[in-house]
This record gives structure tokens, C-alpha cells and sequence, in this order.
């Protein structure tokens, strides 16, 4: 009848739309990696007018090895109290697999300030990025991006995303 992946990044197709009983058909399913790496599962929901099981679940399991590795993938401030300094330092490195070479680091927002040094890592040679929220933001939500350029033809741009809740002395 219709089968329903687990994410809009898996997508799953039917070779035949009818299968008469004794018969099969194919299920193609493709998991788009991008922006993923490590260790990932998902489903593919099949369901059918069978009776006795209307419905299955496909598992797909896999590492996803990116091109570009980074440590960690999110930097995730949380509740920061305003006029405070605040700092966390990511890595940036190609995998171990291939000869990626870190590029560039760039962040248009005026909210942020970079320190960007040559590092090795696990991985190679690479970047270590130390970002620091400027100490006079306002009280509010930071939402922004560093932007990392790579010799990669897969991973041109690799996008770091930040977050900060800059919080003040009264809360509600």
C-alpha cells in the first residue's frame, strides 16, 4: 500500500506496485549522509492488504565516515548570564580516509569572535576554532553558523551551527 521512511533523509521506492501472492518486489531505499556522520539507524515503514501483517519495519544500519570531521558537530553555549564571558573550542580535521585540507573559517556574525589556529588531531591536520560570544550581547537567543571551506568536492562548506541563550538577572 505505501511505504513510509523514518526521516525526510531516507527515501524508499517499490519495484512493482502490485505483487501477487508467491511473487516479490524490490524495496530501494537511499539514505542521504549529508551532515551525518558516526553511527546512524533508520526505518522504512511497509505497508501491505496482508492480513496477518499489515505492516513491517526495514532497519538500515551503517557508520557514515564524512569527509570532513567535526568536534563537536554543534556548539551548543546554552544559558549564558549577560556581561559574561563565554568560550568553546571545536576541531575541524578531514577524515582519516582521504587528504581533505581545511580552507578557510568564516563567521559573518558580529555576535562571535573567532581564534582560528593549525591543529593535528586523530583524524590529521586540521583547524582548532575557539569561538567566543562577545561580552556585551543583549538578553536573547543567538542562533548562527560558522561557515568552514575544504578542499572536499563533496563538502565544499561545512556549516557549524551555534546556539546561546544570553540570559539576564531576572528570569520568567
Amino acid at each position: 500500500e505505501r511505504l513510509n521512511p523514518s526521516c525526510g533523509c531516507t527515501a524508499a521506492s517499490l519495484s512493482a506496485q502490485i505483487i501477487d501472492p508467491g511473487n516479490s518486489a524490490t524495496i530501494r531505499t537511499v539514505f542521504d549522509t549529508t551532515g551525518f556522520q558516526g553511527y546512524k539507524v533508520k526505518t522504512v515503514r511497509v505497508y501491505s492488504n496482508d492480513p496477518q501483517q499489515p505492516s513491517i519495519v526495514l532497519t538500515l544500519k551503517g557508520s557514515v565516515i564524512p569527509d570532513v570531521v567535526v568536534d563537536p558537530p554543534r556548539i551548543f553555549f546554552g544559558n549564558v548570564k549577560k556581561g559574561s564571558a563565554a568560550s568553546i573550542t571545536v576541531t575541524v580535521a578531514g577524515s582519516e580516509q582521504n587528504t581533505v585540507k581545511i580552507l578557510d573559517v568564516d563567521s559573518r556574525s558580529s555576535d562571535l569572535v573567532l581564534k582560528v589556529e593549525d591543529t593535528k588531531t586523530d583524524h590529521g591536520s586540521g583547524k582548532k576554532i575557539t569561538v567566543n560570544l562577545k561580552e556585551d550581547l543583549p538578553v536573547g537567543t543567538i542562533r548562527s553558523r560558522i561557515a568552514v571551506k575544504t578542499s572536499s568536492e563533496k563538502n565544499p562548506v561545512v556549516q557549524i551551527p551555534i546556539f546561546a541563550k544570553i540570559v539576564g538577572e531576572v528570569q520568567m
